[in-house]
C-alpha cells in the first residue's frame, strides 16, 4: 500500500508539471501530406527507391536482409550457450 501511494504521489507530480506547460500542435510539415512535409518526402523517397528494382535487384536484398537478421539472433544464441556450458565443463569449449 505504500508502494501504491509513492506511485499515485509521482504520477500526480508528473501530471500536476505536464499541466503546467501550454498545449501546443504538431507543425503542418509534420502532418501535412503535400510537398515539403514529411510525408511528401517519403512518398518522393518510396517512388525513387521502387525505380531503382531495374539495376539492383531489390527483392533478393530483402531475402537476405531477413535471413541475415534471423541468423544473427540464432548465432548470439549458440555463443551465450557455448559459453555457459564451458564454464560448466572447465573451460574446454573454448568459448572466448
Amino acid at each position: 500500500m505504500i508502494v501504491e501511494w509513492f506511485i499515485a504521489a509521482l504520477l500526480s507530480l508528473v501530471t500536476w508539471f505536464i499541466d503546467l506547460l501550454p498545449s501546443w500542435s504538431l507543425p503542418s510539415w509534420i502532418t501535412g501530406t503535400g510537398d515539403g512535409t514529411i510525408r511528401g518526402g517519403a512518398d518522393w523517397a518510396a517512388s525513387n527507391v521502387g525505380s531503382l528494382s531495374n539495376w539492383i535487384p531489390l527483392g533478393t536484398l530483402s531475402l537476405v536482409a531477413a535471413v541475415v537478421l534471423v541468423c544473427i539472433p540464432i548465432a548470439i544464441g549458440i555463443k551465450v550457450t557455448r559459453m555457459v556450458l564451458s564454464a560448466f565443463t572447465g573451460g574446454g569449449g573454448g568459448a572466448g
